[in-house]
């Protein structure tokens, strides 16, 4: 066959998020200790397909599954109600940072991966904890490459989502972190640091209507938006000046902070033939739904922010085209987001551990960042 006759591989596709689709890549072993969950210490005696066999079986029965439910630590069943709220998957490495941070202990495990290199990995313990007894997995591909497919994970895997059965989600309850133990403190007056939610609100209406004013929105091949668009954006809103040296909470580049932000969140769609990308149909409507259903888009959007970050430091160097060298802040924001859940908590509890000035930013979902960047 010449080369010019060959056609290129099709791209790699993720897994169905279907235990039946991914168990038949483990050994007999590993499908051992996780048919131990289903089946008790008689799983050391079954196959590889008796393994599987026995999983899918339980994870089918609604009574058995109850019964694994209910024999959970409270670590677990926390964790699969944190899946939960993302829906049936989440990134692995944003995840098992959420994890650690639900305040509750969980078993640790010492990890070996291949090459006779030995340490234990605490980044990825807690979900170590629950891929070692199967009750979430990493999603596969059709084209996998990297270690040899096992229980646990550290910082060289290439699996980039995590995902459990559907049955075993509906069964648990999405609770809150462990509310933060906080010294109280008094005398603290109304700084003016975080945003009412109306004024967010009021934000993203005023960016959504000259949008629409100004058209199609183009990008370059990277998917930001072009410096001349960004250009007449900024000058439109008449923003970037007065966010960008306010005393209290400066925040540079706040136009494109809040592009990108309405972009993650899933407002912005592709234009016809490929011309660039305009604005979703029903962006307008989320505006008069409630604060809560609304700082659930604005959360989400801000976890999948890529191309601008709270702070780099000046001896940190980003590669503006390595996705890889954004990742890190996702998972810092979302470690920061459930330190807020868990504030919320306290006060949710009655404990006066800050100023009502930081209620307002945790429970309204306002907080603005200190300082800013774009890449």
């Amino acid at each position: 066959m010449s080369w010019g006759s060959r056609h290129s591989a099709p791209p790699p596709q993720p897994f169905p998020l279907d235990y039946a689709a991914h168990l038949p890549k483990y050994n007999a072993e590993v499908l051992k200790k996780l048919a131990r969950l289903w089946v008790g210490k008689d799983a050391i005696k079954l196959n590889k397909e008796a393994c599987t066999k026995a999983i899918l079986r339980g994870l089918a029965d609604p009574p058995a599954v109850q019964a694994v439910l209910e024999g959970l630590s409270p670590f677990e069943r926390a964790g699969l109600g944190l899946l939960k709220r993302h829906g049936q998957t989440a990134p692995t490495r944003e995840f098992a940072v959420e994890l650690l941070m639900l305040g509750l202990p969980f078993p640790a495990r010492e990890q070996r991966p291949a090459y006779g290199y030995s340490r234990i990995e605490p980044f990825y313990g807690a979900l170590n904890s629950l891929l070692g007894k199967g009750l979430v997995l990493l999603r596969e591909w059709d084209q996998a490459y990297g270690y040899a497919r096992g229980l646990q994970i550290d910082e060289y895997h290439y699996r980039p989502e995590v995902f459990s059965d559907r049955g075993l989600l509906t069964g648990v309850e999405v609770t809150p972190p462990t509310a933060l133990s906080l010294t109280a403190v008094g005398g603290v007056g109304e700084s003016g640091f975080a945003l009412q939610p109306a004024a967010v609100v009021l934000r993203f209406v005023a960016l959504v209507e000259t949008l629409r004013k100004l058209g199609r929105i183009d990008l370059t091949s990277k998917g930001r938006p072009t410096k001349p668009f960004l250009t007449k954006l900024t000058k439109a809103l008449g923003w970037e000046e007065a966010l960008g040296t306010a005393s209290d909470t400066p925040l540079p580049q706040a136009t494109l902070f809040f592009f990108k932000l309405l972009q993650s969140a899933g407002f912005l769609r592709n234009g016809p033939n490929f011309s660039g990308i305009d604005l979703h149909p029903q962006a307008n409507a989320l505006f008069a739904a409630p604060y809560s259903a609304q700082a659930v888009a604005w959360i989400k959007g801000y976890r999948s922010l890529t191309r601008w970050t709270e702070y780099v430091s000046p001896d940190m160097w980003l590669e503006e085209d390595d996705e890889s060298d954004f990742a890190k802040f996702a998972s810092m924001r979302a470690a920061l987001l459930m330190a807020l859940a868990a504030l919320a908590e306290a006060f949710n509890r009655g404990d006066r551990v800050v100023s009502a000035d930081a209620r307002h930013g945790v429970c309204g979902a306002g907080v603005r960042p200190r300082t800013g960047r774009a890449a």
